[in-house]
């Protein structure tokens, strides 16, 4: 007799690896990828950047972060991020 399992009316599922969607990620894994950074900049534009609270020449501090040549406050100098190549002139630090 060749005996067969009935069909349980369920679908199977699938065994592939899961995939979590963009939405799922965390806020501090999103902001992991940044995208292009200063790098990305011209020459010609990072001549004439200036910070909007000192106005003064923005120099770079790392990859993905420029700051101002003068504090703003207290001793405090504005900080900006680089993400996908486009300056964010929202400071990091106030």
């Amino acid at each position: 007799m060749n005996a067969t399992a009935p069909s349980s009316g369920q679908t199977p599922q699938s065994q592939g690896p899961q995939h979590q969607s963009p939405q799922s990620q965390t806020p501090s894994a999103a902001r992991l990828n940044r995208g292009d950074g200063v790098s990305s900049l011209s020459p010609a534009l990072l001549a004439v950047l200036r910070c909007p609270m000192t106005r003064a020449k923005l120099v770079i501090v790392d990859e993905h972060h420029m700051m101002s040549e003068r504090p703003f406050n207290e001793g405090v100098h504005p900080v900006f991020e680089v993400v996908d190549g486009i300056p964010n002139f929202l400071p990091l630090t106030p």
